[in-house]
């Protein structure tokens, strides 16, 4: 009997959580089809040292020295790099998936910060 009241409570309770209404965003979040001409290319010359170039060294991108960060995959399977400009700006730049061509990512959050998992 006090398994069946504790069956009944906890069910009751589920199906309480259930009508509650989610947030969902205005506006896209994700825009997966970019059109080619509004992304900003990075230089020709720069597209084999981003792909091969350690963590660290610098290269330069917008006529200015840019100190390399790690290669990452994106959530949209592109692969990008960080690099960093003067005062530690962090700035991201992405492969297409179907050419050499990197372009730079447009800035979407106020503040980046890396937290690490290690202890």
């Amino acid at each position: 009997m006090k398994n069946l009241y504790l069956l009944a409570v906890l069910l009751i309770a589920l199906q309480g959580c259930a009508g509650v209404s989610q947030p969902v965003a205005k506006i896209p979040l994700v825009q997966e089809n970019l059109d080619s001409e509004s992304l900003e290319l990075v230089a020709k010359k720069s597209w084999s040292l981003l792909s091969e170039e350690n963590v660290g060294s610098t290269i330069s991108l917008k006529s200015q020295p840019a100190r390399l960060g790690k290669l990452f995959f994106a959530a949209n399977g592109k692969q990008c790099r960080q690099f960093y400009f003067e005062q530690d700006l962090v700035r991201i730049v992405c492969k297409d998936k179907y050419s050499e061509q990197w372009h730079f990512v447009k800035p979407v959050i106020s503040e980046y910060v890396e937290i690490s998992m290690q202890e």
